[in-house]
């Protein structure tokens, strides 16, 4: 049986319960699908998906200019499958040799995807099985958790939110190493 992809895209970058997240939503589905990735992806990810450019080029960057160097052209992003808390997707390329597939984190992936506007198919079961309705992620606040007003990493990651959604990206790499220092004392 082949499987059924929906074409997605990146809906928002997001703080939550301590961790950054990727929405993606398709207009197939009311749901949308949550992953969580590390900060340095995070960064990667919302710095061209509010059209901004970094100062010297990111990983992604580099490997995006390197493909266009060496005439490979980026087909499609599949993120297909999910096990035990990790999902797992392909890049697809085309070269002088053929189509190709790589196997890819899907952070990676989006981050090239967002410099070389490949679009991004997710696996219908996938919404379906681990999607959440819109209303249950982002509506909440940073965290659905009790906070003190006076932690400083609670204070460190109210700030860091207000850095991305400010596109202060330097300033939220700042507090992000910040905020990283702190969890390793504790």
């Amino acid at each position: 049986m082949v499987e059924e992809y929906l074409l997605a895209e990146v809906e928002a970058i997001r703080i939550f319960n301590y961790n950054f997240i990727v929405v993606l939503s398709a207009q197939e589905s009311k749901k949308v699908l949550v992953i969580c990735i590390g900060p340095g992806e995070a960064q990667s990810i919302a710095i061209p998906l509010n059209g901004k450019n970094f100062q010297r080029p990111l990983t992604h960057d580099l490997m995006a200019q390197f493909a266009k160097k060496l005439d490979v052209k980026f087909t499609k992003i599949e993120i297909h499958d999910y096990d035990n808390g990790t999902y797992f997707a392909n890049l697809h390329w085309e070269d002088r040799s053929g189509a190709q597939l790589l196997d890819a984190r899907p952070s990676d992936a989006i981050g090239i995807s967002l410099r070389t506007d490949t679009p991004i198919f997710v696996a219908k079961r996938l919404f379906e099985e681990q999607g959440v309705l819109p209303e249950h992620t982002l509506e909440q606040g940073e965290d659905n958790q009790s906070e003190k007003p006076n932690n400083k990493l609670g204070a460190l990651r109210r700030r860091l939110q207000q850095a991305i959604d400010e596109e202060r990206y330097e300033d939220a790499a700042l507090i992000r190493d910040e905020i990283e220092q702190l969890v390793q004392i504790d």
